[in-house]
């Protein structure tokens, strides 16, 4: 999906999970969400940022803002290569 001058993709898994990579430039990644994902729906299970680059994850703020994210994977000089929790 367009998220500003980024990109995200957001995967539904057969489990009902899910899971968003990358989260764009900026805080057009809300609107992206809200079109794929019902109303109710204010949880993301895990948010998989693979670069630094503010194209891949510019948009991590306003996502955190608006959903609970559980689980926050960082790759690509976010600090140290790992999982971590963002509750």
């Amino acid at each position: 999906m367009e998220a500003g001058k980024g990109t995200a993709v957001l995967v539904q898994s057969p489990h009902n999970k899910i899971i968003l990579i990358n989260t764009g430039s900026d805080a057009s990644i809300l609107r992206g969400l809200g079109e794929h994902l019902p109303p109710w729906k204010r949880s993301i299970d895990a948010v998989i940022l693979t670069s630094a680059n503010t194209r891949f994850a510019g948009g991590l703020p306003k996502v955190m803002q608006r959903y609970r994210i559980k689980n926050l994977i960082r790759f690509g000089g976010l600090g140290s290569k790992g999982t971590e929790d963002a509750i």
